[in-house]
């Protein structure tokens, strides 16, 4: 029997993501009982379209089906055998075209080759908009492979995928699976990825300040300050006292455990000022738009006024005393 041919891949078979797990093996167990349903494509000697297929079948051991692309616009055919056939949400879409547009570099430089496709081209055939392109660019440039792969394999949208940016790529795989840990399961928020991003920042903060001998609470303050951390989360303090406990085997972490304590209290007393002062100022704006007063009290049920004669002297000592802070 004489070997299989084996074929290459067309640059333009790679804007779109492999089929893997159990999407991949679905498709051999397809393949395996009904035959492959429809040849791969080839241009130029490789394949345009049909990767997925044509590993199923290296895979499977059988020969697959092939069929010349005789027409002159493979961008365009490419992208829309593709989009017919796969289910792929807004982000994926961006990743496709932010390869589409960077294919540039790749394609044989002789008239029959294949135009450049600019970013906003690309938005329009993967029906995204540009800053979705761009969004994408970003992830595939300054993102971890395993990041790019989770938007790829649409695990998670590029909101949620750059923050992680923002970290050194060697410490971008572990964040990751950090913001796998926060969604349990789910499809991770933008909101659950900068944290564990703050988080980690801050952590290396503290780490960074200890180094150059700063006490745990001087280092601590810094790094909350520096990343504007009002309210720290139980994971934060968890982190931070274990890289405390990590630099310093004998500080007493508990005392780090009771300002943290302290701090939440304090928080949460101020985010009732907060409350009561913008309770504060809508009733005042309230009473001020109030011009026909006899007439409010005459509508008033009578629940109300009872409600009010109790209140009232304790408004007017609170509004006596508000005026003597404001002139003081």
């Amino acid at each position: 029997m004489p070997a299989r041919v084996m074929l290459q891949l067309h640059p333009l078979a790679a804007i779109f993501p492999l089929l893997e797990g159990d999407e991949f093996a679905e498709l051999m167990d397809d393949i395996h009982t009904h035959g492959v349903r429809e040849a791969i494509w080839l241009y130029d000697g490789q394949i345009l379209d049909g990767r997925n297929r044509y590993m199923a079948c290296q895979a499977l051991g059988i020969d697959c089906p092939t069929r010349l692309y005789v027409g002159d616009d493979p961008v365009e055919f490419v992208v829309s055998m593709n989009l017919r056939r796969r289910h792929l949400n807004e982000s994926q879409r961006g990743m496709i075209a932010a390869r589409l547009a960077t294919l540039a570099a790749h394609r044989p430089a002789k008239p029959a080759g294949i135009p450049a496709v600019s970013q906003t081209e690309a938005a329009q055939m993967l029906k995204v908009s540009r800053d979705t392109v761009q969004q994408a660019r970003k992830v595939q440039q300054e993102g971890a492979p395993e990041v790019a792969q989770a938007v790829d394999v649409g695990e998670m949208t590029l909101t949620a995928a750059l923050p992680l940016t923002t970290l050194p790529k060697e410490v971008q795989p572990g964040a990751l699976e950090d913001v796998r840990r926060e969604a349990a399961g789910k499809k991770p928020t933008t909101t659950q990825t900068n944290r564990v991003v703050q988080r980690l920042q801050t952590v290396a903060m503290v780490k960074a300040a200890l180094a150059v001998g700063m006490s745990p609470e001087e280092a601590i303050n810094q790094a909350l300050l520096e990343y504007d951390t009002v309210k720290p989360t139980p994971p934060l303090v968890e982190a931070i006292v274990d890289a405390i406990e990590e630099h310093m085997p004998h500080a007493d972490t508990e005392d780090v455990r009771v300002a943290f304590e302290a701090r939440a209290t304090q928080e949460a007393a101020r985010a009732t000022l907060r409350t009561q002062g913008v309770a504060l100022v809508e009733a005042l704006e309230c009473l001020a738009n109030i011009v026909n007063s006899e007439g409010v009290l005459a509508e008033m049920p009578p629940y109300l006024v009872t409600r009010m004669d109790r209140v009232l002297p304790r408004v007017l000592t609170t509004l006596n005393h508000l005026a003597w802070l404001r002139s003081a």
